[in-house]
């Protein structure tokens, strides 16, 4: 899953995701849980998340150059990103990208 990548499919569900790896959704639901401790879209979003922490400090210039960069990551709408942000993350995405600004300039000031 995470060599190929899928999860950057927007659209991507159990049932296409279950097709691309030759086995039934039931099964393939079970072994997620089994690994990840978490359903589906759950498990997913994380990877998504992964990836999206994963982008360098250009991803974090703004609010919407770190939702331009969700979008490459797979979440396919503004609400659902600001969602699994918020449970991910313990906070909103323009709260994030605010915070690592200050960090920035703190480490630049001295």
């Amino acid at each position: 899953m995470q060599r190929q990548k899928y999860f950057l499919e927007p659209g991507l569900t159990l049932d296409s995701l279950s097709r691309k790896v030759g086995t039934n959704r039931s099964y393939l639901s079970q072994v997620i849980y089994g690994v990840a401790g978490c359903n589906f879209c759950t498990y997913i979003n994380r990877l998504r998340m992964e990836e999206l922490m994963h982008c360098g400090d250009d991803a974090m210039e703004s609010e919407n150059a770190l939702y331009d960069r969700a979008l490459h990551c797979g979440f396919n709408s503004k609400r659902n990103f600001n969602r699994v942000f918020l449970r991910e993350m313990g906070m909103l995405p323009c709260d994030f990208v605010a915070m690592y600004k200050n960090s920035i300039n703190f480490v630049t000031d001295f």
